[in-house]
Order: C-alpha cells, then structure tokens, then sequence
C-alpha cells in the first residue's frame, strides 16, 4: 500500500503538489502552537484540576498536537511544493 502511494505520487507531479499544499494547510492549522497551548492547558486542567488520569487509549488523539514536531518555515515549505 506505501509503495504504491509514493509511486502514484511520484508519476503525478500536481498530486504530489496538491497533497504538500493539503499537508501545509493541516499543519498551520491543527498542529500550530496556538492549538497546542490549548491542548497542553486542557490536559493539565484534566490531571491537575480536576484530578482524573488521562486514558491514553480514549484520551490521547486530543492531545496530539502537543506533541513535539519540528518547525518548518512557510518559505522553506512553499518553495518545496512550488518546486
């Protein structure tokens, strides 16, 4: 299934371009800093506040976005789509 999507990405230059631009839009939006202070702070209010543990299996996919990931400039990535 991996290959044969990298190769159908390979053979279609604008899908390829189309699929960076998604992928860029995911990740301005949903894993910014902005949504990761929020989720960072729910988590704490979640286990400090209120006192419960966070059930990984159910609790996890919330707190994605603090997860660590590096930082990619908007130049260094638009130059790459627009390759």
């Amino acid at each position: 299934m991996l290959f044969e999507t990298v190769e159908k990405l390979v053979r279609s230059p604008e899908l390829c371009r189309q699929t960076g631009r998604r992928a860029y839009q995911t990740v301005t939006e949903v894993w910014n800093a902005e949504n990761a202070a929020k989720r960072l702070m729910d988590l704490i209010e979640t286990v400090v506040l209120k006192n419960k543990r966070v059930q990984p299996a159910r609790d996890m996919r919330s707190l994605y976005p603090c997860a660590p990931a590096p930082v990619i400039s908007e130049r260094k990535m638009w130059k790459e789509l627009t390759r």
